[in-house]
């Protein structure tokens, strides 16, 4: 997916977050208002989700990260809004069940549509939304010169009121019939997956339709002599820039560059990279070489399968140090370093 000119050159502001996790977290009652899990939560699914880990670390968790563990499967359907909110589909799916729904466009530029529980969300430029009819409200536009306006809709279809022969719902059906009436590419996720029957001899609906069953994509890279410049002090943590370098030595992580790696011989013309420096002069805080494990995941991944890995890893990690980061649907990015101990470190990017 590439980004167009204006998306390259708008700078994105970096939050950054310093705190301490809980000493016990409940897996199934995780309070989603508290970084890092709300910034987990704030992106309901990612297309790539990397793990920086020490080798030791990973010996102990790799039987338990798996496409299976993961809930990685999901689907590419090519449907209609219309088909969307009729038969089988509409009442299985929607009505009674749980799904995620994220269709094809480039965030910000065209007409995009999801899903998620149980509210349509439609992002539409002005010509099509005064053609639809229907009710919504502009996206603003942050000051920003010389940008298209954009309005979103966004409808309840569990309202009781969603239901054939109701006024409200009527206009809907007729906006997507005369309107936003092209066939679109869905990437589909089913929370209740394996969950529900329909008796025997009976399918589910998306297996009536167009589509085709996908699986997320698990690669695992060695990172031989990595320096490692993480502090055990939390004085070093305070440090701005020590901050911002880490944040640029994780990303050289991510995309598994030699640059951070102690036999690295590159000429200081081509490139003057250099690990970042702890402020801190203690002994125990210098940058020493370890071996890494980089684990990528691609595909559709969901915010609450990226908490249970998180939490998997921290139950994990002992003495020991990761990273998790995420890339979203929408162009927004996080990262989370976990050092020994409860010591968190949180990076934003909107």
């Amino acid at each position: 997916m590439f980004l167009s000119q204006s998306q390259t050159i708008r700078s994105s502001p970096c939050y950054f977050t310093h705190l301490e996790l809980p000493t016990e977290i409940d897996p199934k009652n995780v309070s989603k208002r508290r970084k890092p899990f709300s910034s987990i939560s704030s992106n309901a699914a990612c297309h790539t989700v990397d793990m920086i880990l020490p080798h030791e670390l990973w010996e102990v968790v790799k039987s338990s990260i798996t496409p299976e563990s993961l809930q990685t499967e999901y689907h590419k359907v090519t449907m209609t809004l219309l088909e969307v909110i009729s038969g089988d589909f509409f009442n299985y799916y929607i009505k009674t069940g749980n799904i995620f729904l994220l269709s094809e466009g480039r965030p910000h530029i065209d007409n995009r549509f999801s899903l998620k529980d149980g509210i349509l969300r439609l992002e539409l430029d002005k010509p099509t939304y005064e053609r639809c009819g229907l009710t919504g409200r502009a996206i603003p536009s942050l000051g920003r010169k010389h940008i298209k306006s954009r309005y979103v809709i966004e409808l309840n279809l569990r309202l009781a009121q969603m239901v054939r022969g109701k006024k409200g719902f009527d206009r809907i059906v007729w906006a997507f019939t005369r309107v936003l009436n092209e066939p679109v590419k869905w990437l589909f996720y089913d929370f209740h997956r394996g969950q529900k029957s329909r008796g025997e001899g009976t399918t589910c609906p998306i297996e009536h339709q167009n589509s085709v069953l996908c699986e997320c994509i698990l690669s695992i890279q060695n990172i031989p002599n990595a320096v490692v410049p993480i502090a055990k002090s939390s004085g070093a943590m305070k440090d701005q820039d020590y901050q911002e370098q880490l944040l640029e030595w994780l990303g050289l992580l991510s995309m598994d560059s030699p640059r951070v790696q102690t036999t690295d011989k590159v000429d200081k013309y081509i490139c003057r990279y250099e690990v970042p420096c702890m402020s801190t002069q203690d002994a125990e805080d210098k940058a020493a070489p370890q071996q890494l494990v980089h684990v990528q995941v691609q595909g559709l991944m969901m915010s609450r399968s990226i908490i249970s890995l998180f939490l998997q890893l921290r139950d994990s990690q002992k003495d020991y140090w990761f990273s998790l980061s995420a890339k979203s649907f929408e162009g927004n990015a996080y990262s989370i370093l976990c050092t020994q101990g409860r010591e968190t470190l949180v990076w934003e990017l909107d």
